[in-house]
């Protein structure tokens, strides 16, 4: 029994002198950053060499136990356990939120415990917060205008201003401004556009337009502001208005509006811009139709009226010299030396006693000329007669011819009385 029990002995020495003392455990990959959208499935790894028999514990940021080796301790069916080899002890997160993102643990149970540590960052696309942002919106020219684009994501999204020049074109990003409120002080009518705000991070874009009509008072421009025609003919006028928001534009003469009729047509033509031409076609002339005519533009700001004179061409306004074919011939006051047949009243063909090689003055000259383009305020000059735009005047010396013979006249009266 002695020698059973001796044996006994030396065997458990050398197990104990030849046992291999039992291996540390460590982790198989340093610590690490995990980036995943939201809504995806993350791993969060933790590899672990020499575990034998000890414990797996997985943390989340508020530093409670969710794992436990691979059952579930926290309340949450997206957590569990990912095991594709033995040494993998890692934890995924299906559907991922925001709010899951922080720092999780990956502990050993050994004294003192050992930690893996690894950071969760959930990615966010950008969102424009509907409620909290600008919509639509009609101002007056002056006023300060704000607008707002509220934006949220992960990382923080980055918010770009622009302004459309045409339907398929945008400016560029205006002045370089960045944030999410865009400030534009006395606003005019130049801003007057579709403003558009751009959010975007590492995942995504987004864009929000923003219609932006500025008011203002209606800008009468006239191309011609005096237009002459003959009567019997056609003539239009045209009025040019910018305004904004359109309200009434009309023409008025002598105090009424303008309505269409045989006589006058209207038409209104969009020439873009907030900019309308008021075309009015009057048919037919008569002395009546000229005068001054008001071009009318009001809306809900102010009212504007500017006005044009319609000018009959051939009339009374209308100044120039005296055209042979335009020149008409009246009898002129009877003479006690004329035959009444020297007094007729039909243009001769000829004026009376007149030498075609020298123009001089008609010794008796039986009519005037009358033009229907002379102005009113010459007045005639005595002893001058107008034919195809030839003057004539009585020289001295006939009338002093005519002083004698008038004198002789007289001087053989007397002497016959005596």
């Amino acid at each position: 029994m002695s020698m059973r029990l001796l044996h006994c002995v030396e065997l458990v020495v050398l197990l104990s002198v030849y046992a291999k003392p039992e291996e540390t455990p460590s982790f198989d990959t340093p610590a690490v950053n995990v980036t995943c959208q939201a809504g995806e499935t993350a791993i969060l790894p933790c590899r672990i060499n020499s575990l034998g028999g000890r414990q797996v514990v997985w943390q989340n940021p508020q530093r409670t136990a969710i794992l436990h080796n691979e059952r579930r301790l926290w309340d949450d069916p997206r957590f569990s356990s990912h095991r594709p080899y033995i040494k993998d002890w890692n934890l995924s997160i299906m559907l991922v939120r925001p709010t899951d993102e922080g720092i999780y643990t990956c502990s050993i149970s050994t004294t003192p415990p050992l930690t893996k540590v690894i950071r969760l960052y959930v990615q966010v696309p950008p969102k424009i917060i509907d409620s909290l942002s600008s919509r639509n919106m009609i101002v007056r020219e002056g006023q300060t205008v704000i607008l707002i684009c509220n934006v949220t994501g992960a990382p923080y999204p980055e918010v770009k201003w622009y302004k459309w020049i045409t339907l398929k074109q945008k400016d560029e990003a205006i002045n370089g401004f960045r944030g999410e409120m865009l400030v534009i002080h006395n606003i005019s009518r130049n801003c007057d556009a579709m403003y558009q705000c751009e959010a975007s991070n590492a995942v995504g874009q987004v864009v929000r337009d923003i219609s932006v009509k500025v008011e203002f008072a209606p800008e009468v421009r006239l191309p011609n502001k005096r237009i002459g025609q003959q009567v019997g003919k056609n003539t239009v006028l045209e009025c040019i208005v910018t305004a904004y928001p359109h309200g009434s534009t009309f023409w008025m003469y002598k105090g009424r509006e303008i309505q269409r009729s045989s006589q006058h047509h209207l038409e209104i033509y969009d020439e873009g811009h907030n900019t309308v031409t008021l075309s009015l076609r009057i048919y037919e002339l008569s002395a009546t139709d000229f005068g001054r005519y008001t071009c009318v533009a009001k809306n809900k700001i102010e009212m504007i009226e500017m006005d044009m004179e319609l000018y009959e061409i051939g009339g009374s306004k209308t100044q120039g010299s005296i055209k042979p074919s335009e020149a008409t011939y009246q009898p002129g006051p009877p003479r006690p030396d004329l035959s009444p047949s020297d007094q007729g009243g039909t243009r001769p063909q000829e004026p009376r006693d007149v030498d075609r090689n020298n123009l001089g003055t008609p010794r008796n000259p039986p009519y005037r000329v009358v033009s229907t383009t002379m102005r009113n305020d010459i007045p005639p000059i005595p002893g001058q007669v107008k034919v195809h735009n030839h003057s004539y005047r009585t020289t001295a010396s006939v009338q002093l011819s005519i002083a004698f013979v008038t004198i002789a006249i007289l001087a053989l009266q007397v002497l016959g009385t005596v």
